[in-house]
């Protein structure tokens, strides 16, 4: 708060000393003590009391008749009085009389002699004058009429040596009769035994540094003036919270204030900011009144607009600014400031300053953020002073040209229409050139103002009640022009789509114009109704487009509906799809109840219509907002408003200048504080640059920056936080087990709010750690938004969560009858009462063998063509086998063989499957592979070409699994036999191993004919289709990727025997050269490396190759 004093004086009046603000508005408390005198009667009766209370304890000397202490006439004559504030009862009697009293007076003290009313006429007013002389009685030092309550006197002196000081009463009226009071006090000596103490916290800790200060009740004018206080003590909170005025006795009110503006809410003893409702505090003399304590309540800190550092941009190098500067308008990347401002700051403008200091001329400057450079753009065309005021600059994107309108007739040559006009200065080459001109070249005949340029100056929007600018303006009314300066030719903006000009006004008054920075598309406010829509009879916003003609109305609801009231200000984005305007209409969205003057956003593409003007909970603006501006991106609108409903914090009364971003929707407050606090005065007219990065406004305020004391309007501009945060990932293509991914997010500016990521398209997710344990490949997008709203753009990555590092188990013998002893041993670890034999030498017969095999649930052991080795028949005892099924006929297992098994097993319990080839051999194969399984037949089967092994041994894991019985093909079509025995069989579905040169077309179409449905799984070679197979498999089988088995596909045996162990495990079986691994096998690891924890290699080093087994550890990394 301000707060004025006397002059001289230690106890200064509160009621008659309250000082003005700028531009003449009161201080806040001046309105305080306006709505205290509203309350004089309760406070009346309130000091009446108090002076009840006090009247019996003042230091009262009566004197008994009038003029008692005559002869008191002259100095040599006056009387002595003390300087404790003893009141003394005198009186005048002649209407010429006067009184003269003398105290003592010690140096460096301060004394007061004050007049006041007669202990016996309390209530009565009277009029005196008080003149204090020097030692010599002549030499008059304070004279003084009515600086006392009412209309009584008062004077203060500090003498600078020990002396004697004199003291005349007089009465003013000249009243023939006069009772009066006199004292005098010596201020620097009251108090000093008499205290009001106390704590002051934030209801939780101490605070340091609030001012505490008092007004009291003088008791002796209570009855006169109740309304009368004098400043008692004052002083500052220490850092533990405490304090300790010394006061005089009395009856206090006690203020507590913080001394940064707007972080405490100021408040009276005891919690009221209400001077009315304030508890006095009453403190005798030579008393202490402890425990006036206050806990302040903080205020928010507004919400800023902008986060990063104020700065001024109206000062000058070596000149300090004297006057007041305003109206900034940027250029696109916010370098250059054009400005208004009274402050001579051009080598012209000083050099001709001291003549038109007094008659406050404004010029426009332009101010380079990057140089510091001061330009003066309102030059004479002569280079002199020009003769008039400048207003309201506009500057071109690369701050090239600049625009202003001037009354001013000597800017450019014959300028003799004696009125406003508006001007474009080319800062390069120093040329200003008229822009309402006639075709002819000669000033228009009427007011021009509110330019706006395009943004490399080229064209120039404005408007105008001048009739001649353009042919057939017969409307006699304001218009909105737009003037080519490159070809010379002005166009009339404000006429309908058909060129017709309007009967209303457009623009004028305070109603701005737009233009957008290619100059196609100009907005303005007007009266006329042009678009087919506009029905409402108010003026209303509108867009033309140059190009084509096209008017449209702007200022309606996401509907396209007309708004109920009048719009006023429009302003648009570079590439014409965005407006801002203001408006009185209540109907453009929902619960506009407000009934103030909003800022609205319409997009003219979507054709939806929001309010900007609004709190971020919904509160409507409690006044209304004015000023407005866009951003050339759109993204951003600036408008002011004096309110205090849109943001916490917002207490300072005064007009605040707050930026809306479109994109976020955020609002917050443009002119605060470096610790983010509304600005201690009014702020006014934002602008922007291109991308709203740079925003301009003037300001009363000195709050804003350090040092800022010249107490004038003031340009700023402050950096808005456009950037959005970086978030960068440790993550790496791939973890084993578990990831674990760290999110870093920076920004240097407002710093990050928040971090959020999305794992695998599910829900968002804040925080910067994201950790998973399944299992396969994930993607993880992520992206930040700091404290300004802005929101980075996502960021994605791929990565894959592996199991364990891989086992790797090779199932091998000294032969292939010891690989396949070693797979049986693997995958029948508790044995297996029934084994599928198939002789070790020759592949033919041992096709269909795997689903035979999972029929009975045994493994599939090698034997040579005449012999069973010893080790398999050892292999069988451990397995507990008590059946067997042999392969082939005796061409491929002889006779010996038979009779080995019988011994061991039981003449019964060994059966021979076999036909007189292969095809016949896989028929009874597969016929005895369905009779076992009987009713848990589900009639699919496998058809593979007789003439190779590879595709169907691929197939073995699937047929074991699922007992799906193997049939072969011929070089074209399948035998008669076979299409019977499938029938026979039940067979509904036929998957086809290999591609059309393994399984023919026509077979195909053959098994068709009989009735079947046929699939197929094929590759480019045997191992693409062993990789098909697989995966076929796991997606439809119900088998795993771990586990996987790798046998050759260059031979047999291994294959023959893995299969089935392959399919006992759940898992599948990839092939491999012996030397190298293929491609296709490759890459089905490496696509299922996260499933794969366990390997399985059928065959010593000479069948997988130590390089193949390398390779298969490489795919699976």
């Amino acid at each position: 708060m301000h707060r004025g004093t006397a002059s001289g004086n230690g106890g200064a009046c509160f009621a008659r000393c309250m000082g003005t603000g700028r531009g003449g508005r009161p201080d806040r408390e001046e309105s305080q003590m306006r709505s205290f005198k509203r309350y004089a009667p309760v406070r009346a009766l309130l000091a009446a009391v108090l002076a009840l209370a006090f009247l019996a304890v003042l230091p009262w000397v009566a004197v008994a008749a009038p003029d008692g202490y005559e002869p008191d006439n002259t100095p040599a004559e006056a009387t002595i009085i003390p300087t404790d504030g003893t009141i003394q009862d005198r009186s005048i009697d002649p209407g010429t009389d006067w009184d003269f009293v003398k105290f003592t007076a010690l140096t460096g003290h301060t004394y007061e002699a004050q007049t006041g009313p007669h202990s016996s006429q309390m209530g009565t007013n009277y009029d005196t004058r008080l003149i204090l002389y020097a030692e010599d009685g002549t030499t008059q030092l304070e004279n003084n009429d009515d600086a006392g309550p009412q209309n009584y006197s008062r004077v203060t002196y500090t003498p600078s040596v020990d002396t004697t000081l004199y003291a005349r009463v007089s009465f003013w009226n000249g009243a023939s009769v006069g009772l009066y009071g006199l004292r005098v006090r010596d201020l620097s000596a009251i108090g000093g035994t008499t205290h009001i103490t106390g704590t002051v916290t934030d209801g939780i800790s101490p605070l340091s540094g609030i001012a505490v200060s008092t007004w009291y009740h003088d008791p002796w004018f209570a009855v006169l003036d109740p309304s009368y206080w004098f400043t008692g003590g004052a002083g500052t909170t220490a850092g533990d919270g405490t304090y300790s005025l010394d006061v005089p006795p009395g009856s206090h009110v006690v203020y507590f204030e913080s001394a940064e503006e707007y972080a405490y809410v100021a408040e009276y003893y005891d919690d009221t900011t209400d001077w009315n409702l304030a508890t006095p505090v009453i403190v005798g003399s030579d008393e202490t009144s402890s425990g006036i304590d206050a806990a302040l309540t903080p205020i928010p800190r507004a919400t800023p607009g902008t986060l990063l550092p104020t700065t001024r941009v109206s000062v000058h190098s070596s000149i300090d600014a004297t006057r007041g500067s305003q109206d900034p308008a940027l250029s696109a990347d916010g370098r250059y400031v054009a400005f208004v401002t009274g402050n001579d700051w051009d080598a012209l403008d000083i050099a001709n300053g001291a003549g038109r200091a007094s008659d406050g001329e404004q010029d426009i400057y332009v101010k380079d953020r990057g140089t510091g450079a001061l330009t003066l753009a309102s030059v004479a065309w002569d280079g002199s002073e020009p003769n008039g005021w400048s207003y309201y600059p506009d500057i071109s994107g690369d701050g090239r040209h600049v625009a202003f309108y001037s009354p001013a007739d000597n800017l450019v040559p014959d300028d003799t229409n004696g009125t406003y006009d508006t001007f474009v200065r080319d800062l390069d080459s120093g040329e200003t050139t008229c822009v309402n001109v006639t075709p002819a070249g000669s000033v228009g005949n009427g007011d021009s103002q509110w330019v706006k340029l395009s943004g490399d100056g080229r064209y120039a929007a404005f408007w105008s009640n001048a009739s001649d600018l353009v042919p057939d303006d017969n409307n006699d009314t304001t218009d909105v022009f737009v003037r080519d300066l490159q070809s010379g030719e002005t166009t009339r903006a404000s006429v309908d789509a058909s060129g017709t000009e309007g009967a209303n006004a457009s623009g004028g008054d305070d109603l701005r114009v737009d233009i957008s920075p290619d100059g196609r598309y100009v907005a303005f406010v007007t009266d006329n109704d042009w678009d087919p829509a506009d029905t409402n009879g108010f003026a209303d916003a509108y867009v033309k487009d140059m190009l084509t003609g096209e008017v449209t109305c702007v200022s309606v609801d996401s509907a396209g509906g007309n708004g109920d009231d009048n719009a006023d200000e429009v302003v648009i984005s570079d590439d014409g799809s965005r407006v801002a305007f203001v408006s009185n209409a209540t109907n453009l969205v929902a619960n506009d109840t407000n009934g103030n003057q909003d800022t609205f956003v319409h997009d003219l593409g979507t054709g939806g219509t929001w309010r900007a003007s609004v709190a971020a909970d919904g509160t409507e603006a409690d006044d209304g907002s004015y000023d407005i501006a866009i951003s050339g991106d759109g993204r951003y609108v600036g408008f002011v408003a004096n309110v205090t409903s849109l943001m916490n914090g917002d207490v300072n009364g005064d007009e605040d200048v707050f930026i809306y971003d479109n994109d976020a929707d955020r609002l917050g407050m443009v002119s605060v504080t470096p610790d983010s606090r509304c600005g201690n005065d009014e702020s006014l007219q934002p602008s922007f640059s291109y991308d709203g990065r740079f925003v301009g406004f003037d300001s009363w305020a000195d709050s804003l920056i350090a040092g800022d004391t010249n107490g004038k309007r003031d340009v700023f501009v402050s950096t808005v936080d456009n950037v959005p945060p970086t978030t960068t990932s440790n993550a790496v293509a791939g973890y084993v087990t578990t990831a674990t991914i760290s999110l870093t997010a920076t920004d240097t500016e407002s710093g990050v709010a928040e971090t959020y990521h999305r794992l695998d398209g599910g829900a968002v997710t804040t925080g910067t750690t994201v950790t998973t344990s399944t299992l396969g490949v994930h993607t993880l997008s992520f992206w930040s938004v700091d404290n300004a709203g802005n929101i980075e753009t996502s960021h994605t990555v791929s990565f894959t969560v592996y199991a364990a590092a891989a086992t790797y188990v090779p199932l091998q013998g000294p032969d292939r009858y010891g690989t396949a002893i070693e797979i049986s041993k693997a995958g029948w670890p508790t044995g297996a009462g029934t084994v599928v034999v198939a002789t070790g030498e020759n592949w033919p017969d041992a096709l269909g063998g795997s689903a035979l095999a999972g029929a009975v649930g045994g493994p599939v052991l090698l034997v040579m063509g005449e012999s069973v080795p010893a080790s398999v028949s050892a292999e069988m005892t451990r397995l507990g086998a008590t059946k067997a099924y042999v392969l082939g006929e005796t061409d491929a297992i002889g006779a010996p063989v038979i009779t080995s098994l019988q011994a061991k097993l039981g003449a019964a319990n060994v059966t021979r499957i076999g036909g007189e080839d292969r095809f016949r051999t896989a028929e009874k194969v597969a016929s005895e592979t369905v009779r076992l399984l009987g009713a848990g037949y589900d009639g699919n089967c496998f058809v593979a070409t007789g003439g190779t092994f590879a595709d169907a041994l691929s197939a073995s894991p699937l047929a074991y699994a699922r007992r799906w019985p193997v049939y072969l093909s011929g070089p074209t079509s399948v035998a008669s036999e076979t299409g019977s025995a499938m029938q026979a069989a039940g067979v509904k579905n036929c998957i086809l191993l290999g591609g059309e040169a393994a399984v023919t077309p026509d077979t195909a179409v053959s098994l068709l004919a009989l009735g079947f449905t046929a699939s197929r799984l094929d590759g480019a070679d045997r191992y693409e289709t062993a990789a098909k197979v697989a995966a076929y498999g796991v997606s439809n089988a119900g088998l795993a990727w771990d586990g996987i088995g790798i046998a050759t596909g260059e031979d047999f045996p291994d294959a023959l025997a893995g299969g089935p162990g392959q399919g006992k495990a759940g898992s599948v079986m990839l092939l491999t050269r012996e030397s190298t691994l293929p491609t296709a096998t490759s890459s089905r690891l490496t696509a299922n490396k996260a499933a794969i924890h366990t390997v399985r290699f059928f065959g010593g080093l000479e069948a997988v190759s130590q390089a193949v087994r390398t390779a298969v550890n490489t795919a699976l990394q």
